[in-house]
């Protein structure tokens, strides 16, 4: 069950939920099994992340390319060597995916839960819990000029757009004998990201699994949660969800990279071979080169009770 409607990608107005919800799952990197709560926030709140285990400090982070600490294999956020929140790309995307603005996010261990390895499971809670339209407008960072991040042959660009969507031009290329070359064009408001985007799974090569484990990473991978790649073939039951899901899970990645510049962007996109890395590196570009944008929103205000709920300390 699935209506995430295009309109609230289009409407003017911030979203939140309507309802507070939760699942569990393990994460994909460290193993650990981890509580997950999504919780309505006030307008302008943005996407908060609280830290709240037993026994610790609640640490609140905000959901912001500021806070990203690491983008080794997965974006990770935290605050000055305190605790670190991993692997929060999938659920920013599925927020960017459904259009829902502000919401508190919170997890007792040191990771989002992979679940299946796509963004669906948590689209799926938004639309259980329900998304309702709040009083604020969005603000909307417009791009006006373009802006590029490149290393090597990688490279990710923004170029303005003649309308207000977010478009993703997006190719990849492996020398594998399976992904090899793959492309894609996704738009935010005119496709469909439960139809597109939101089921593709993140992947990885068996030749690599070992080395991964050694350093740290994968402890929760499984072929329940991620492609495995072994030659020309899928070592996943029922194969590929799409015959492009690679290049699909990039743009996913994408955009729960975008969201945490805290803003919807209008321009239209084109990576090649880019990653966490850059994507990150992009939103860091945008805010330095401020004359490369304009807000088509201006009537910005916290909300009066922005502090309510105990979260006080915004990162």
């Amino acid at each position: 069950m699935f209506d995430i409607s295009n309109s609230v990608l289009s409407n003017s107005n911030q979203h939140t939920i309507k309802r507070s919800i939760s699942c569990r799952g393990v994460g994909l990197h460290s193993g650990v099994v981890v509580n997950l709560s999504f919780s309505p926030a006030d307008p302008n709140t943005g996407i908060l992340f609280v830290y709240n285990k037993p026994g610790y400090e609640k640490e609140i982070i905000k959901g912001s390319y500021q806070n990203v600490v690491s983008t080794k294999l997965s974006t990770n956020l935290g605050k000055e060597g305190n605790v670190i929140i991993s692997t929060v790309e999938h659920l920013m995307s599925a927020f960017h995916g459904c259009g829902v603005d502000n919401l508190v996010v919170e997890v007792d261990g040191p990771e989002i839960p992979i679940m299946d390895g796509s963004a669906n499971a948590f689209a799926s809670l938004i639309e259980y819990a329900g998304i309702e339209a709040q009083s604020q407008k969005r603000k909307v960072i417009k791009i006006n000029k373009a802006i590029e991040i490149k290393d090597n042959d990688s490279f990710i660009r923004m170029e303005p757009s003649n309308s207000d969507d977010l478009v993703i031009n997006f190719a990849i290329e492996y020398k594998d004998l399976l992904i090899k070359k793959q492309s894609y064009r996704y738009s935010l408001i005119n496709d469909d990201f439960k139809d597109d985007i939101c089921n593709a799974r993140t992947y990885g090569f068996e030749s690599d699994v070992n080395k991964l484990r050694e350093a740290g990473f994968a402890k929760g991978g499984s072929l329940e949660n991620a492609i495995v790649v072994s030659g020309n073939r899928v070592l996943n039951k029922g194969g590929l969800r799409y015959k492009d899901e690679f290049v699909r899970h990039k743009i996913l990645d994408l955009l729960g990279d975008l969201y945490l510049s805290g803003y919807r962007i209008s321009a239209n996109v084109f990576a090649e071979k880019s990653g966490h890395s850059l994507n990150n590196q992009l939103v860091h570009e945008i805010f330095k080169q401020r004359s490369c944008w304009n807000f088509q929103e201006e009537s910005f205000e916290r909300p009066h009770n922005w502090q309510s709920n105990g979260l006080a300390a915004l990162a």
